[in-house]
């Protein structure tokens, strides 16, 4: 079997483990929250209550109740949702995944765009007024998060000026302030950790090689120096990306957008168990797909790692 291969599947079977110890640490958090998903309805009386709670199984025992959530895990069915009559959790989450991964997908291709280009232009003159102004604009991007940013747009962009609506997901406008506000914020830190990793890859003795044979600077920079720098770029993107495809709870709920983020909030406030760990589950499942896709990424770049 090829050494790349092989590495692949390793790191494939790896991740089994890890989505059950996520799935029985989430099952457990979510049953010792106080209150049950049909106590804050104060319409049904408390037979009507225990009522539900036996329909829904949550009378049994813990450990019945856990045995039975893994295996309709292993069949991958999530349960019903409690407060959304008629609808599954499966069928929730189909419904509202499209929307983050769109959000995610557009914010993403901020992030890239702008922090690369700002951490290569950075890197290029290092210690210049450029470097100073491009990595001050990065600081400032850092220092805003997205719950500061968001509502500082909306009233700039959607009250002020009203060029944009700033609430909904309907027409193509309504994706632009969303995904600015969630892929600067990454940029920010992408365009710091491209510029250290670049500085640091041009002082290596085959950057020096390469530049005694005569290359021009910007072969050097962009052959030699950016592919050796992405290495630690890719690391930090693989769960950035899964972060922003699954949905960001601060930039949905701001923004009113229907996605998994905002249904997560909603989740939480009603104590709705089925959904809170589909969700959870989602995230830990793309979170590990990009990982492992990074992973074989930075193999690829640097294949001295697997005979390490």
């Amino acid at each position: 079997m090829p050494p790349l291969l092989r590495h692949a599947l390793i790191r494939l079977l790896e991740i089994v483990p890890v989505l059950w110890v996520v799935a029985t640490i989430t099952f457990l958090l979510a049953r010792c929250v106080p209150g049950g998903p049909f106590d804050r309805d104060h319409v049904l009386t408390p037979q009507a209550a225990a009522e539900n709670n036996a329909y829904y199984g949550l009378d049994q025992p813990l450990y019945v109740q856990y045995i039975q959530y893994l295996s309709n895990l292993l069949h991958g069915d999530l349960g019903p949702s409690y407060q959304h009559a008629g609808w599954t959790v499966n069928e929730l989450l189909a419904q509202k995944a499209p929307v983050s991964a769109e959000l995610g997908l557009w914010a993403s291709l901020v992030a890239m765009v702008v922090g690369l280009g700002v951490g290569a232009l950075a890197a290029m003159r290092p210690r210049s007024w450029s470097d100073y102004g491009l990595m001050s604009f990065a600081m400032v991007g850092i220092c805003l998060p997205t719950f500061v940013l968001g509502p500082i747009l909306i009233l700039l962009f959607g009250l002020k000026w009203n060029l944009v609506n700033v609430t909904g997901w309907f027409t193509a406008s309504d994706r632009i302030l969303p995904s600015l506000v969630l892929g600067l914020y990454y940029a920010a830190y992408l365009a710091r950790l491209l510029r250290g990793s670049m500085l640091e890859v041009r002082t290596q003795d085959f950057v020096r090689t390469a530049r005694a044979k005569g290359n021009s600077d910007r072969r050097v920079i962009l052959v030699h120096v950016l592919r050796n720098a992405l290495t630690p770029v890719i690391a930090y993107l693989a769960p950035t990306m899964a972060g922003l495809v699954t949905g960001s709870f601060v930039v949905e709920t701001v923004f009113q957008i229907p996605g998994i983020g905002r249904l997560f909030v909603e989740a939480v406030q009603v104590h709705e168990y089925p959904l809170l760990i589909g969700v959870t589950m989602l995230f830990a499942a793309v979170l590990l797909l990009f990982n492992w896709v990074a992973d074989l990424l930075m193999t690829a770049l640097n294949p001295k790692v697997l005979h390490d």
